[in-house]
C-alpha cells in the first residue's frame, strides 16, 4: 500500500499578511486586533458567517470567503508535488516534507495516533471539510530511519525557495522538488511502514470522516509534515478546573499516587514529576506507578464529574503560581513532559493518553498550506 504521495497546494501570495496561528489559540481581543491590522488574514476567511444562522451555514460562508481570496489572487493554485518546509526559531530548526498521506493509510493503521480525541469535535470537524473542502494545516507526523529521505529533505535546502517569511518571530522557508528530487522521494517513502501523529489528531479524524462521506474517498488525502522522529521537542500542559467538584478532593487525589504538601510553588523536576494545587494549596503528587498512569486515572476521575476540564500549555519553567495568577482555578495540574520515546512506545501497542497530554513541536500557521479537497 502506497502510504504517500504529491499534493496539490494553495499558497498566499503575501504569507506575512495572510496566515494566522491555530485558530483556538486567540481570544476575543487577540483576534479583534488581528482583524483590524490583517484584514485580509485567514482569521477574515475563518469569521466569514459569524452571524449565520445554522453551522453549515457559516461554514458555506468559509467556503465562499476563502473563493473569493483565490478570486482576488490572495492564494495562487500549484499542482500536486513534493515539498520541504522549515521552520527556524529560537527553539530550534525543524525540516520536514509536506506530502499527501492516503486515507486508505490512514484508515488501515499506518499514521499511530497517541492521544484521544474527542469525537463529537472529530465529528464537526468532518463536516467543517465536508462543507468547506479545505485543508488549511497540516497535521505534523514523525518518521524514524530513513536515511534517503533526510538526506533529500538537506539537498532541497541548498536551492532557491519558492518563499520565504518570518511570523511572531519564526522565519518559514519552502521549497518545491524538482523532477528528479520527487522520483527519489517517492521511492524514499515507500520504504517507510508507517509514521507517528506527532500533532492533528482531530484533523486526522475529520479526514477519515470526509472520507467516508465521499464517493471518490481514493483520491483524498491527509495533508501532511513529515519531520524526522529526532526533531520532535516535547511540552506539557496545565489541566484546571473553574469548580472544585466534590468528587476532587485530598482523599480521592490520594489515591493516585503519594501526596506531600510543598512549602513553596515549584516547576515540575525528576523529583516532583507532577503538582497540584488544590484550593491554593500547592502538592507533589508522587505516582504509585508512572507519572502517565496518574495522569490517566486523574483524567477518568475528573471527566466522571460535570465540571469541564481546561487545558493551556505550560511555558518551560512556568510555575502553577505563574499560570493561576492569570487563570484563577480551584484546582491546578503541572507535570513533566512527556518523553517522544514513551509516546511511541504507547503508538506501538495501540494505547493512546487522555486528549491534551501533550504538546509537541513543531507547531504550523493556519492559511500558509492550504490542500483543496476536490
Amino acid at each position: 500500500m502506497a502510504l504517500f504521495g504529491p499534493i496539490s497546494l494553495y499558497l498566499p501570495k503575501t504569507p506575512e499578511a495572510l496566515v494566522i496561528q491555530a485558530y483556538a489559540s486567540y481570544s476575543k481581543e487577540k483576534r479583534a486586533v488581528d482583524l483590524q491590522l490583517r484584514p485580509n488574514s485567514f482569521l477574515t476567511i475563518l469569521r466569514a458567517g459569524t452571524e449565520a444562522n445554522t453551522q453549515e451555514a457559516q461554514w458555506q460562508h468559509i467556503a465562499e470567503a476563502f473563493q473569493a481570496a483565490c478570486n482576488a489572487k490572495r492564494f495562487v493554485a500549484h499542482p500536486a508535488n513534493y515539498w520541504v518546509l522549515r521552520r527556524k526559531s529560537k527553539r530550534g530548526v525543524f525540516t520536514g516534507l509536506i506530502t499527501g498521506m492516503t486515507a486508505a493509510a490512514v484508515k488501515a493503521g499506518k499514521l499511530r495516533p497517541h492521544e484521544a480525541t474527542l469525537p463529537d469535535r472529530a465529528a464537526t470537524l468532518g463536516g467543517y471539510l465536508t462543507a468547506v473542502k479545505i485543508q488549511a494545516e497540516p497535521v505534523v507526523a514523525a518518521f524514524s530511519s530513513a536515511p534517503p529521505l533526510q538526506d533529500l529533505l538537506e539537498e532541497a535546502t541548498h536551492h532557491l525557495p519558492l518563499h520565504e517569511f518570518s511570523y511572531d518571530a519564526v522565519t518559514y522557508t519552502l521549497w518545491p522538488l524538482n523532477a528528479r528530487q520527487s522520483a527519489a522521494c517517492h521511492h524514499a517513502l515507500a520504504a517507510i511502514d508507517h509514521c507517528d501523529l506527532v500533532d492533528g489528531h482531530h484533523r486526522a479524524e475529520a479526514v477519515i470522516h470526509y472520507s467516508n462521506q465521499t464517493e471518490n474517498s481514493s483520491n483524498t488525502q491527509l495533508l501532511t509534515l513529515l519531520v524526522p522522529t529526532e526533531q520532535i521537542q516535547s511540552e506539557s500542559f496545565f489541566w484546571s478546573l473553574p469548580q472544585l467538584p466534590s468528587e476532587i478532593s485530598l482523599e480521592a487525589l490520594s489515591r493516585l499516587g503519594s501526596l506531600q504538601p510543598l512549602p513553596k510553588q515549584l516547576v515540575p523536576t525528576k523529583k516532583h514529576p507532577l503538582l497540584l494545587l488544590l484550593e491554593g494549596t500547592p502538592y507533589s503528587l508522587h505516582p504509585h506507578n508512572s507519572t502517565l498512569d496518574s495522569l490517566q486515572k486523574l483524567y477518568q476521575m475528573i471527566s466522571a464529574t460535570e465540571v469541564q476540564l481546561r487545558y493551556h500549555p505550560r511555558k518551560k519553567n512556568q510555575a502553577l503560581t505563574d499560570f493561576t495568577a492569570v487563570t484563577p482555578s480551584a484546582f491546578c495540574c503541572s507535570y513533566l513532559p512527556l518523553p517522544f520515546a514513551l509516546v511511541q512506545q504507547l503508538t506501538a501497542n495501540g494505547k493512546t493518553v487522555p486528549p491534551k497530554t501533550t504538546f509537541l513541536h513543531p507547531k504550523l500557521l493556519t492559511g500558509h498550506l492550504v490542500h483543496p479537497m476536490q
